[in-house]
Parts: C-alpha cells; structure tokens; sequence
C-alpha cells in the first residue's frame, strides 16, 4: 500500500502534492500491522516525511528528522469511523456503443458424408436423329477368284502397218588400201580467185639503237622573277639564375647559366644565320624601390643600340629596333646593374629576321 501512494504522489504536480499527502494519511491509517515496528508505541501517531520535489514518503521513527528537501507530515493509526453516507441516485444509462467491426469469416468446415442415393428416374422421350456421319475409309481388295474357262479362239487381226526405219549401224573398219592408179593428164590452169581478208597484226619488233643526238638548239629567254619566299625568325634565348651585388656590369649568354660572367668574351656565341635582330626583351624579379636593371644586346663585344631598362617594381621590359649582324657574329647580353644589389632569374630573349 505504501509504493501506491507514493506512486500516486509522483505523478501530482508539486502544488497538490501536500494535499495528498495529508489525504495518504487517512489511507495508511488502515495499514497500520504492516508500519507498526516503525511506529512508536507510546502514541497513536504514524510520523513520516515527504519530498517536495516527488511527493516520494518515507516513514520514520520518533526522534529521527526529515531531510532537506522533505517536509515532515503526521496521521493517526486508528481513526474515527465516520457517518454512513446516503445512497447515491442511479446514474443515467450511457449511450449504446458503436457497432463493432464484423469479424473475419471463420474456416471452412469439413465435408459432411454423402446422402443415400435416389431412385432412378423414368426414360426420357427419344431424341431427334443426329447429322450423317462421314463416309468411312474403303475396305481393303479382295483376293483374286479363280481363273475362268477359256473362250473360243478369235479371227485373226489386220496386218500391221511398217514400221519407222531404225537408226544407222556403226561404220565397219576400213578395207585395205588398193593399187595406185596412173596418173592422169595435167588440167587447164583455173582463174585467180579473190584476195582474202586482212590477217591480224603481228606483234611489235624490237625498238631500234638510239639514233646520233641532234644539235643543242637556242637559250630561250630568261622568265620573270617569282614573289620573294617568307622568312622564319630565329630567336636567341639566355638566362642567368644570379647576379652578384659587386657585378655592376655582367653578361649572359643565349643558354642557361648559374652565374652571369665578368667578360662578354666568356659567354659569346657566333650568330648561325644573318640577318637582322629586330627586338630585344628582358625578365627579372623586380628591382626594390630607386632601383633599375638595364639590358643591351652586345656584337663582337660592343653595345648595340637594341637596349632596355627594367624599372623599380617591374618584372619586364623591350625594345625594337635594326641592328644587322652576319653569319659568326659574336652575340650576348650585358646586364647593367647600378645599385649593386643582388639579382636573381634575369632573362632575355632577341628576334633575328634572316
């Protein structure tokens, strides 16, 4: 009895859970042989102590103190049996419920046994006559009787017309050759007969020797000139990864290399065509500020005017122009580099028009 109520005082909410507290009192009155060993003797009073969070009861001893969260509630074992209270009136009688859903038809049963047999019924009127039936298959012959007797001897026939002439026999062999005959007088000579036709043409001879070369005949004139062939640039490419701060004047030649180099003469290389070098471009990493890199193409080691500078925060620069060179020229590239700063990735690039 005592889990029910506090079961049931679990599910109150918190404001109404002291209400039925006091009201759990009057229900464990009743219980009063199963809490009596926690119960005092000396009174009638049962002593216990309810959550306020769950209404969960506890019952406890005297002297002992609820806990916190608890509040401490009180009720007598025996209580006084009140009035009888009068007989309710008779409810009204509810409504009549839906019909239920009709239930699934049930299995069927097994086969009952079979009934006795009735009597036979009278013949029926005979029926219509059906359709013919087809004609069926001949009989197989039958034997052959016996020969009959024979009959008188007949007149005899007509004669026959002829018949058609058989086919020619084979040709028996040749009989031996007989004597020559003497030979008899020479006949008058017979007139020309027509010419015949054509024969079919023979085939062709063998060629004959080459014959003597004749004389060599006149120079004709000389044709006009035909429109001048296009012409393929070559380009000279070079690079040098560094620079020197103390190079203030270095070259690079058209190839790559670790280091530019102090003299043109180190890096120069011969021109395989002629020509005309018609522009000039040169790339770095760009020059920190008031800083500049210059480039100028160099021919048998002087200056040309084909020259560039690449300014403080740009990467490139180009210049166009004509400078002729021939076939073992000596090419390369001189790097300006005023600030004495070190360069890196420097560059450059000439267009050579044969």
């Amino acid at each position: 009895m005592l889990s029910r109520v506090r079961s049931s005082l679990r599910r109150l909410r918190p404001g109404r859970r002291l209400v039925a507290v006091l009201a759990a009192g009057l229900v464990l009155a009743g219980a009063g042989a199963v809490i009596a060993g926690a119960v005092s003797r000396d009174d009638d009073v049962v002593r216990g102590c309810a959550a306020y969070r769950d209404g969960a009861l506890r019952v406890i001893k005297e002297g002992q103190s609820c806990r916190r969260g608890e509040f401490r509630v009180t009720w007598r074992k025996h209580a006084v049996r009140g009035p009888r209270g009068a007989r309710g009136a008779r409810g009204a009688t509810g409504p009549s419920g839906a019909r239920g859903v009709a239930g699934e038809d049930g299995a069927t049963g097994p086969a009952g046994s079979a009934g006795a047999r009735g009597p036979a019924g009278e013949d029926g009127a005979t029926g219509p006559a059906g359709p013919r039936g087809a004609t069926g298959a001949d009989g197989a012959p039958g034997s052959d009787g016996d020969d009959g007797a024979p009959g008188p001897k007949g007149e005899p026939g007509a004669k026959g017309e002829a018949g058609e002439q058989g086919e020619r026999g084979v040709t028996g062999p040749a009989g031996p050759t007989g004597p020559a005959g003497p030979q008899g007088d020479d006949g008058a000579t017979g007139t020309q007969g027509a010419t015949g036709p054509q024969g079919e043409q023979g085939p062709r001879g063998e060629p004959g020797a080459d014959g003597a070369t004749g004389a060599t005949g006149p120079a004709g004139p000389v044709g006009p000139a035909g429109p001048a062939g296009t012409s393929t640039p070559t380009v000279l490419r070079g690079a040098v990864a560094f620079v020197d701060p103390g190079q203030t004047t270095s070259y690079a030649g058209p190839f790559g290399l670790p280091d530019a180099a102090d003299d043109a003469a180190d890096v120069a290389q011969p021109a395989l065509v002629a020509g005309t070098v018609e522009a000039l471009r040169i790339d770095v990493v760009a020059p920190g500020p008031g800083e500049s890199v210059t480039g100028t193409l160099v021919r048998n080691g002087t200056a040309t005017d084909l020259t560039c500078t690449v300014a403080a925060a740009a990467t490139t620069c180009s210049d166009t122009g004509g400078v002729a060179i021939t076939t073992g020229d000596l090419l390369a590239l001189r790097i300006g580099n005023p600030d004495g700063s070190p360069r890196y990735n420097v560059r450059w690039a000439a267009r050579i028009v044969p």
